[in-house]
């Protein structure tokens, strides 16, 4: 026994030298990693650089004339000839031109117009032909035997759309009527693609025979075609299709984004897919699964073009002119980068917590608590598993949604777009918000008067029924009192609309009656007079809840208390501020505490009476909030509603601390 007692505190000596040798270990380890991923496997350089080539108007396509040139159409019909990321040049047009293509060597220039004119140029942009389609272009590409694949049509939804193949004189080599409207066209090597407005795809032959027609999710509106003929499309709900020539049948669909896919193209020096979508995100695929792995956020604008100069010139063009360069290398090693930081991350966060567990185990400040709260939790363990169902309900219904509208207040979430992470915007349009802040001021009014009420008739209800002698009379007035409350709140603030009515409401026939006319008005009308009307509701203001609170403070203070004070001869007015307001500080309290909360919060009332008019005159928060909600403003509703509950939650904490002090 002896001999045991002296091994134990030695065991625990060596254990405690051998957990901080440990300790130092993992503590040197975690600083290596760290070292030779910031030294050696971190990404240098930016994978994306942003010039502005293109200044004035929106630019609608780029196409690549060769390795140093590229052509821009803009929304105000500009040629904008760009040479090394620089506007060198431009041309104004004529017409509209609504699809734009070049010739792999870049000689000519063919585009297509609103008023269904097909218009080639020379690479200095002077026009060297043109000829008339029967009807609007609406796509427009240049097959590999140089003739002119194009989309036109007349109306909308008229069923008068074909899709034809022409020569450079505007001799067709077949038209083909489809029955709706084209959005996009593309050229094979031996057929020519179409998609419609209502999620057609089809495949011409040189013949004019259709050879397949199918249909995508949503409609396409890019296509283009890769090196060995396949199809690769874009539709307007983000999805990236790659299709079989041969069958039109989808050989992988990938969905990246919720907003239209702008911009779908094949690389074929990198042999990825390159796609953008309205949101300025940029994506590259694989061709063979369609697995991005690469994305960036390139552009507050929508991308419109892609185009591939050289080896290492990859650009995406946005919509506001940006010529967005794309280090090529960085991005194609985008997957094995994500790879390392995630073992980088997990091997942090092993170390660290391994690190933190030798702490515990090897300081005994530290290992006796942990052993105690463990050995407690094991007993309490069947305490713990019964209210284990309703600590999950809580969470779910209550703590789910609170950091959910938390997320949304930081986000531009409606029904209009998809949903994004705007950072403080919401805040910042909130700092600036008229309405707001003038229901601030009303809030901050219907506050005070608030309180005003809550303190005063309600207890002094309480009082005058609690001392009452007779204890039926005492129990029929408190009956009497609480009566009213079974009848529903809206019910009243329903009545008290009708007392304002300004053509038979009770104050107003009253005034009237004696022969005080001259002081009608329409109380919840007048910008004057509305605020005041509403705080007025409710007349003589005996809260229920607040009269039950307060009454049950008083029969809960020691009857001996009020003898004592009545053999030193306390007077009424006397026993009221030295006992009855002493003993019944937690009752008032808590008055306090749901009379800011229902102040700050609440907006039912005001909505049935004035719906925050006459103009802003009874506005508030709560109804700013409720209105955006009914507009589909959510993410800035649930900024408002952050900011409320910011607010609720400091008064909470002040009232924890003031529970903290001793009552009298």
């Amino acid at each position: 026994m002896a001999t045991a007692a002296v091994e134990r505190p030695a065991q625990m000596a060596r254990a405690s030298a051998s957990g901080k040798v440990l300790f130092v270990i993992l503590v040197v380890l975690l600083i290596a990693l760290n070292i030779v991923y910031f030294a050696f496997l971190r990404p240098t350089g930016n994978t994306i650089e942003a010039t502005q080539a293109v200044p004035g108007g929106k630019v609608l396509e780029a196409i690549v004339l060769n390795e140093r040139q590229t052509v821009a159409l803009t929304s105000d019909n500009r040629f904008v000839l760009v040479e090394d990321g620089k506007a060198v040049s431009e041309k104004k047009l004529d017409k509209t031109v609504t699809a734009l293509d070049a010739t792999p060597d870049g000689a000519r220039l063919i585009g297509g117009t609103s008023d269904r004119d097909v218009i080639i140029w020379d690479s200095q942009l002077n026009e060297l032909s043109r000829f008339q389609v029967n009807g609007r272009v609406t796509g427009l590409k240049i097959a590999e035997d140089g003739k002119i694949v194009v989309g036109y049509g007349i109306g909308r939804f008229t069923g008068k759309f074909w899709v034809g193949k022409f020569d450079d004189q505007g001799q067709a080599v077949f038209k083909k009527q489809i029955g709706q409207d084209i959005a996009t066209v593309a050229a094979g090597k031996t057929a020519s693609f179409y998609g419609a407005v209502n999620g057609d795809i089809g495949a011409i032959d040189d013949d004019g025979k259709q050879l397949w027609r199918t249909k995508t999710v949503k409609p396409l509106l890019q296509m283009d075609v890769t090196a060995d003929g396949r199809i690769i499309g874009a539709d307007e709900r983000g999805m990236v299709y790659l299709i079989d020539p041969a069958t039109g049948k989808s050989i992988w669909q990938q969905k990246l984004s919720e907003y239209k896919m702008r911009m779908v193209a094949y690389d074929q020096q990198s042999d990825k897919v390159v796609a953008g979508d309205e949101d300025g995100m940029l994506y590259m695929l694989d061709m063979n699964d369609g697995r991005p792995f690469y994305r960036a956020d390139a552009s507050a604008s929508p991308l419109r073009s892609f185009i591939h100069t050289g080896a290492d010139n990859l650009y995406a063009v946005s919509s506001n002119g940006e010529w967005i360069r794309i280090n090529l290398g960085l991005a194609l090693g985008a997957q094995r980068q994500q790879s390392i930081n995630t073992l980088v991350i997990a091997g942090n966060a092993l170390l660290i917590f391994g690190a933190l567990a030798t702490l515990v185990v090897t300081v005994p400040r530290l290992r006796v608590p942990a052993v105690r709260i463990g050995h407690r939790i094991k007993d309490s363990r069947v305490a713990y598993l019964l209210i284990l169902p309703s600590m999950l309900l809580t969470i779910v219904f209550a703590y789910v949604p609170t950091v959910m509208g938390l997320y949304y207040s930081f986000t531009n979430f409606n029904l209009a777009e998809p949903i994004k992470f705007i950072g403080l915007n919401n805040f910042v349009k909130l700092s600036s918000d008229p309405f707001f802040w003038t229901g601030v001021g009303n809030m901050l009014l219907i506050l005070v008067t608030s309180l005003i009420k809550e303190l005063t008739i309600p207890l002094l209800i309480a009082e005058l029924i609690f001392w009452l002698r007779w204890a039926r009379i005492k129990y029929g007035m408190r009956v009497l009192f609480i009566i009213p409350s079974i009848v529903p709140g809206v019910v009243g603030i329903l009545l008290w609309k009708q007392i304002y009515d300004p053509q038979i409401g009770l104050i107003n026939e009253v005034l009237k009656a004696m022969d005080l006319a001259h002081l009608t008005r329409p109380w919840l009308s007048d910008a004057n007079t509305a605020i005041w009307a509403i705080i007025f509701a409710g007349f003589p203001w005996v809260s229920i809840f607040a009269f039950l609170i307060y009454f049950g403070g008083l029969l809960n203070i020691n009857r001996e208390i009020f003898d004592a004070a009545a053999i030193d001869g306390a007077n009424p007015w006397r026993r009221f501020w030295e006992i009855d307001l002493r003993m019944i500080r937690p009752q008032l309290r808590l008055i306090l505490f749901f009379t800011f909360l229902g102040s700050v919060q609440g907006y039912g009332g005001i909505w049935i009476m004035t719906r925050g008019g006459p103009g802003t005159a009874t506005y508030v928060p709560g109804l700013q909030m409720f209105l955006q909600i009914s507009a589909a403003n959510f993410g800035y509703a649930s900024s408002i509603g952050f900011v409320l509950a910011l607010v609720v939650l400091v008064i909470t904490l002040m009232r924890f601390r003031f529970n903290e002090q001793p009552d009298a």
